[in-house]
Parts: structure tokens; C-alpha cells; sequence
């Protein structure tokens, strides 16, 4: 389950340019809209359930009128706050904080980063006994009395190339194993795999493996689907304001 806050960083705010440049009026629908793209899926994008709004159904939803928000998007759009891609408004940063989430959640799952484990491969047991091996013999006085230097280690660690980073091949398609992968979670495989392949390819994303990429994707969206479910369970238990 995804945590129901999101980060944010005041300084940020107050110093970005392209905000500076905007009405209070129009830095606050900006702020309403991360909230609402914080809790779509995929993250960072502006949808409410499974579709993007018009401008009418946002202001509707932020309880401002149409003429309003068109006045507010088009200074936001101005100031270049916002990026959209197919006419779907996206906020950069967050898109960029989610896939860094990502990443660093499939490294935990698999022992950690991936760079890290392979920068200390070298460091083995065997190895670091024959290190203090070598201290010890250094210690020792040779029969004229002078401590000689330890020899210096000559041999270089050979690291294995990180593999390439690639967009999404056109022959990735929904094989038995990807198809499982969803269904394990309870998702329908065809309509999941269909929106990844979407936002994968206009987000212009590339990945070293796309099948852990694919899996790190349906375990996001059965995250923020419980979170949408609690929310809604919550909003019903807790009713409205006036009660």
C-alpha cells in the first residue's frame, strides 16, 4: 500500500521560475492538481480513475468554474509548469520521484543496489584474510631493523558492463509469464499490459529488463488501487463535513 502523503519541498516551490511567474490563484490550482496526480495511476499524470479529465470535469472537481480554470491552465501553461503528452497533463517532477521509488523498491526487494553489491564483490573473506596477513608480515622487522613497506596489490577488480538501457522492444508482448505476473495480483492482464505499453512508450522510458520493469509496474498499480479503495472506504466511513 502506497503512503498516503506525498514529498514536498517548500524551497522548491517559492524558487521555481516558471511558478514565480504565476498568479496566487493559479500556483493554487497547481497545487490541487499534484494532489490530484499523486493519487492517479500511473503517478504524476493527470487522471481521475481511469481517464483524464476534461477541463470541465476539473473544475467541477475542484469546485471552480470552466472559464476560471482555462484562464489558470493556460498561465500555467504559460510559465511552463506543466508537461502533457496526447493532450494528458503531467507534472515532470513527480513523474521523475515515482520511477526513482520504483527503483529503489525493486533493488531492496533484490538485496540492494545492484552497483553497490558489485563495487564489493572484491571485498571476500578470503581476500580481506590475506589483507591482514600482509599487515602482520609488515609488522615484522626484517634482521637489519627497518620495517620494509607491504608490496602493493597489483591486480584490478574486472567489473562486468552494466547492460544497456533500451525503450520498450516492439516483440515485448504479453507472454504466459507477464500475463501470470498480473493475474497473481488479481489484475486483468490485456487492459493493464495495454496502459503499460502506453505509458511506457510516451513517457519515452528505457530500461536494462523490461520483464522486471513490467512486474515493478503491476505491483504499483495493485498499490495504488488499495490506496484509491481505503480512500473511498474512508471518505464513506468518515461522511461529509456538515455531519
Amino acid at each position: 500500500m502506497s503512503d498516503p502523503w506525498m514529498k514536498f519541498y517548500p524551497a522548491d516551490w517559492r524558487s521555481d521560475p516558471g511558478l514565480r511567474k504565476c498568479s496566487f490563484a493559479a500556483r493554487g490550482l497547481w497545487a490541487d492538481m499534484l494532489c490530484l496526480m499523486h493519487e492517479a495511476n500511473p503517478r504524476g499524470y493527470l487522471f481521475v480513475g481511469n481517464s483524464a479529465p476534461t477541463t470541465k470535469q476539473l473544475a467541477s472537481i475542484l469546485g471552480s468554474t470552466l472559464k476560471e480554470v482555462n484562464r489558470l491552465l493556460g498561465e500555467l501553461s504559460e510559465a511552463g509548469v506543466y508537461s502533457t503528452q496526447m493532450e494528458i497533463i503531467y507534472s515532470r517532477r513527480m513523474v521523475r520521484d515515482e520511477e526513482k521509488r520504483a527503483i529503489a523498491r525493486n533493488n531492496g526487494s533484490r538485496g540492494g543496489n545492484p552497483a553497490l553489491i558489485l563495487d564489493n564483490q572484491h571485498l571476500k573473506p578470503k581476500n580481506l584474510e590475506s589483507r591482514v596477513q600482509k599487515l602482520d608480515k609488515k609488522k615484522e622487522p626484517p634482521s637489519g631493523g627497518i620495517v620494509a613497506d607491504a608490496p602493493k596489490p597489483t591486480a584490478k577488480v574486472t567489473r562486468p558492463r552494466p547492460t544497456p538501457r533500451i525503450p520498450l522492444p516492439d516483440d515485448f508482448q504479453l507472454t504466459g509469464p507477464r500475463i501470470q505476473a498480473a493475474a497473481d495480483r488479481g489484475l486483468d492482464a490485456e487492459a493493464t499490459f495495454k496502459k503499460f505499453r502506453w505509458s511506457m512508450t510516451h513517457k519515452a522510458e528505457t530500461s536494462a529488463n523490461w520483464d522486471i520493469r513490467w512486474v515493478m509496474y503491476v505491483e504499483t498499480y495493485v498499490e495504488n488501487d488499495a490506496r484509491d479503495q481505503r480512500r473511498e472506504r474512508e471518505r464513506a466511513n468518515a461522511g461529509s463535513y456538515g455531519d
